[in-house]
C-alpha cells in the first residue's frame, strides 16, 4: 500500500478535491490533524483536516512509466500517513 510522509512545505490534495484547483501546501502537522493552505491565500488563513482526507497518489510501475501499478496488499490497518513534525 503506498504512504505519504506529511511534512511543512509539502503539496497535497485532497481526497474529492476538484481537478482544477491547485494542492494545498501542509502548514503543521500534529497527531492525525495536518493544517494546509492554498498558496494564494493569506498565510494566516489555514484549514485543519484529518489525516484521512489527504489523497495519496497512485504509485507508479517502474516498468510503464506513467501507469499506476498495482497497490499491493492491504497494510492491516495501519495508516499510511507519517506526519512528521517540524517545530522543534
Amino acid at each position: 500500500m503506498p504512504a505519504i510522509s506529511l511534512r511543512t512545505g509539502v503539496r497535497v490534495r485532497l481526497k474529492g478535491q476538484s481537478s482544477h484547483l491547485p494542492g494545498f501546501l501542509v502548514v503543521a502537522c500534529r497527531g492525525d490533524r495536518v493544517w494546509v493552505r492554498q498558496p494564494s491565500w493569506p498565510i494566516q488563513v489555514q484549514v485543519c483536516v484529518n489525516v484521512t482526507q489527504i489523497a495519496i497518489p497512485a504509485p507508479v510501475s517502474p516498468w510503464w512509466p506513467g501507469v499506476a501499478s498495482h497497490p499491493g496488499p492491504s497494510c492491516g490497518g495501519i495508516t499510511p500517513y507519517v506526519c512528521v513534525d517540524d517545530s522543534r
